[in-house]
């Protein structure tokens, strides 16, 4: 895979009309020559009038401006130093589209005598009461380390939304510094009046100095169809630490590890709705500490007020605490109120979860998920529902609990809507008994009707659609 330096040039500029808005498209095409650097193109976004002697050509300005930034395909932007204040590139303050075609973003390994560079890569807003919105589409980033701010990747802040589509955020880092600023949201940190928007992306192998692993949220966040995995913080949410507002649905939370409360997600004065999701295999054990870390899986966490997490049709099984009374849920209050709220079709493997409703069981097998988070189809890793019928399930998988279990209403409507993480149909009929019923948590047991086609993890994936008009749906695939 070839290297380009960040000041790898943007050589073409289009012109295209949208309604009423002036809409740029900016295509970075070559690894070399040219005088248009993609720092040039985002300030021409930005501001609309950048000085001719950037390279860039003018790019008219106007609140309802929407510009696109393409890179080329499969190729790695290596940053040896920051643009400005700890972020690689210049402050979104516009809306910005960037196609990433598969393409990396990294800090770069480059410098190794002290003192090494370490920044973020985009920053959503400024001071003095500016937003920006950023749309990423099919990019990587990695190696990111926030120094001095939180948000190891990506920093959203004043009324900006951040969206992911189909991203991978890996191997960053919310560092702290020595000024008391100790680091939180290892790849992303959404500011009280921020929103992120994450579908169909993977956010793993990240670490928070502090709260929140993989994302540290204050505002509005909501994922859909992803993978959070393997990521850790020094306190409280090795996943997700939220204080704001949480929506995750279809989206499975694996193998992250926090030192103190919530290994999987952790709200503390805050609220999240947990909706066909599968939470598994993450750790809150306090690492030698003098306190329990409760809920491996999720913490509930209030010191004033009403902190709450609300869940439905998802699994929460098979997390760890060296609190044995809340391995899989857990709470604590210092002064406030906390809730777990059972609304129907949950399931887990103890009594720590208040999964006690008719259609609920606390007498899930966990030997009934495959513990590997692997390739099943789709953009991002799963883990998949074993059939008990099958040699290689482990014997004490009798009866997957999850498996035709789940609540039609529930996966037939937003955000669900009738797919399971992969993007898979929902229902499928796993067990062969009354017909096809959704399954619990993100993944769909059972084979799809004959001529459904799917993406895996080598290639792009699209929409899917029914290309012939024959009832068939597949994904389309590059």
């Amino acid at each position: 895979m070839k290297t380009l330096k960040i000041t790898a040039l943007i050589i073409n500029l289009i012109l295209f009309g949208i309604g009423n808005a002036q809409a740029f498209t900016i295509t970075v095409n070559s690894p070399s020559g040219g005088s248009c650097s993609f720092s040039n193109a985002i300030l021409a976004a930005n501001t609309g009038d950048i000085n001719m002697s950037s390279g860039c050509p003018r790019v008219p300005d106007g609140d309802d401006t929407v510009h696109t930034i393409i890179l080329p395909a499969n190729q790695t932007f290596s940053f040896e130093r920051d643009f400005n204040s700890n972020i690689a590139l210049p402050f979104i303050t516009s809306e910005i589209i960037i196609e990433g075609n598969g393409s990396i973003l990294e800090r770069s390994d480059a410098v190794t005598t002290p003192p090494i560079p370490r920044f973020a890569f985009f920053q959503l807003g400024r001071s003095g009461n500016v937003s920006g919105n950023l749309t990423l589409n099919d990019l990587t980033l990695t190696k990111g380390i926030s120094l001095a701010a939180d948000g190891g990747a990506i920093l959203v802040t004043q009324s900006s939304t951040l969206t992911l589509n189909r991203c991978t955020l890996s191997d960053n880092e919310a560092a702290g510094d020595s000024g008391g600023r100790n680091g939180s949201g290892g790849a992303i940190t959404i500011t009280p009046t921020a929103t992120a928007i994450i579908n169909s992306s993977t956010i793993s192998g990240n670490r928070a100095n502090e709260e929140g692993g993989a994302i540290f949220n204050q505002g509005l966040l909501t994922v859909t169809n992803s993978t959070i995995d393997g990521n850790t913080a020094n306190f409280d949410g090795g996943g997700i630490f939220n204080v704001g507002t949480l929506t995750i649905s279809n989206s499975t939370i694996s193998g992250n590890i926090s030192t103190l409360r919530g290994g999987g997600i952790a709200v503390s004065n805050g609220t999240a709705e947990i909706i066909n999701c599968t939470i598994t295999e993450n750790d809150s054990s306090n690492l030698g500490g003098d306190e329990n870390g409760p809920g491996g899986g999720i913490a509930v966490i209030s010191s004033a007020g009403t902190s709450s997490a609300i869940i439905r049709n998802s699994i929460i099984s098979g997390n760890f605490s060296d609190d044995s009374s809340s391995q899989n849920c857990g709470v604590a209050s210092v002064g406030g109120t906390t809730e777990i709220i059972d609304d129907g079709y949950n399931l887990s493997n103890d009594s720590s979860c208040p999964f006690t409703t008719a259609n609920s069981s606390q007498m899930f097998d966990n030997d009934c998920i495959d513990p590997d988070l692997s390739d099943n189809g789709g953009p991002t890793f799963t883990h998949a529902l074993l059939d008990p019928s099958d040699t290689n399930t482990p014997s004490t998988c009798t009866v997957n609990l999850a498996i035709d279990a789940g609540n039609d209403s529930i996966c037939s409507s937003s955000p669900v809507n009738r797919t399971d993480q992969r993007g898979i149909p929902r229902p499928i009929d796993g067990d062969g008994i009354n017909g096809a019923q959704c399954d619990i948590g993100s993944f769909e047991f059972g084979t799809p009707e004959p001529g459904f086609g799917m993406c895996f993890m080598d290639e792009v994936c699209g929409d899917f659609v029914d290309n012939n008009g024959d009832g068939i749906i597949n994904q389309n695939c590059s």
